[in-house]
């Protein structure tokens, strides 16, 4: 299991984790997928009204 000080950017805690085939091969798209996901807002403005849509 990878250390959290070892790996403190992206790429070098997805070379840590990931396998080499399989569903956890596209451990990257999976990680970035849920960085944004957990830190999206659940509303947001749109350009054309300013009105927030949810």
């Amino acid at each position: 299991m990878p250390h959290a000080h070892q790996h403190e950017d992206l790429d070098s805690f997805v070379q840590a984790v990931k396998a080499d085939k399989g569903f956890w091969s596209n451990m990257r798209s999976y990680v970035v997928s849920l960085l944004k996901a957990r830190s999206a807002s659940p509303a947001r403005r749109t350009r054309s009204t300013g009105r927030s849509s949810t």
